[in-house]
């Protein structure tokens, strides 16, 4: 072989290791993360829904279908109508509200009179920490129309829905405007020479523009029955009225700033309910998947 044949070989070499090391540098931590954090919890998370425990002896015990079994008595129990209802609303709502976000993005995007004005209302809570706004609007409420509105049991979870309402368009409103924003204006153009009004650019480009992060928030969205609760716990932490009570904020409360001998057993019951409730969203999530790519306006 040639000098200068082994000098190429020699550097191919180099830079080959050079790239493995590179590579194993940027791999190895996140293949570690997900192992511990995503493979690991869950796994843990799982058999925790297979256990109970006994307060007494201070101990996990392998307690079967127990768990699972007392967990569905628990959330079907007399009574628990009302939070069910709260729930698949809370649910609901999110999906209307995130059509509605599409159209007011829109609305900003044509730039009607005083989008400034909304974009700063609107964007506002997205770019002040959470816990500040929800400060603002209780002392606001209070002060502005009435000192128990927050608290009473019948306007209660009507003032955390509009809070939830108010917060909820800066975050889609700031995807969508910055989508409909990169729409060619050329296309545009071209269907107002064609006669195209509005209501068409809105049918024909801003539709399949956002049509992506729209199906993707409708599919995923469905664990929101379950998980959903208009900043519930930011409100008044395990101290809620029964009246705000939606499945997400009692599964929650039930771990969550909870310091008494029964936390060990609420942790049996919530990974329970997280399996449970998992299991019953996965096949309508992926039949939902599919019915949004089957009728993709872009393809």
């Amino acid at each position: 072989m040639s000098f200068p044949t082994r000098v190429k070989k020699l550097k191919t070499n180099r830079n080959n290791l050079s790239a493995l090391i590179f590579y194993l540098i940027i791999v190895v931590p996140c293949v570690v993360q997900v192992a511990i954090f995503y493979f690991g919890v869950n796994i843990n998370g799982y058999l925790l829904a297979f256990q109970g425990y006994d307060i007494a002896k201070g101990e996990f015990y392998w307690n079967g279908f127990n768990t699972i079994i007392e967990l569905c008595k628990e959330i079907f129990a007399a009574g628990t109508g009302g939070m069910w209802l709260r729930s698949v609303f809370g649910w609901a709502l999110s999906i209307v509200m995130m059509f509605f976000s599409f159209f007011l993005s829109f609305c900003l995007y044509k730039k009607i009179p005083l989008s400034g004005f909304f974009k700063i209302m609107l964007f506002m809570p997205s770019v002040i920490p959470g816990i500040a706004m929800v400060l603002f609007y209780k002392n606001f409420m209070e002060l502005a129309v009435d000192p128990t509105i927050i608290s009473s049991p019948d306007t209660s979870f009507w003032m955390l829905t509009l809070y939830g309402v108010w917060i909820g368009f800066g975050g889609n409103m700031l995807m969508y405007c910055g989508v409909m924003a990169r729409i060619d204006t050329e296309l545009v153009d071209a269907m107002r020479v064609d006669g195209g009004t509005e209501i068409d650019e809105f049918r024909h480009l801003a539709w399949p523009a956002v049509y992506g992060f729209i199906s993707i928030g409708l599919y995923t969205g469905l664990s929101g029955i379950f998980g959903g609760m208009p900043n519930t716990y930011m409100f008044f932490g395990n101290e809620a009225p029964k009246e705000t009570w939606t499945i997400g904020y009692y599964m929650y409360s039930k771990v969550v700033g909870n310091y008494s001998d029964s936390l060990f057993a609420n942790y049996t019951v919530t990974a329970a309910s997280n399996m449970l409730f998992g299991l019953i969203v996965i096949l309508p999530t992926f039949l939902l998947k599919k019915f949004f790519e089957q009728n993709d306006p872009n393809y």
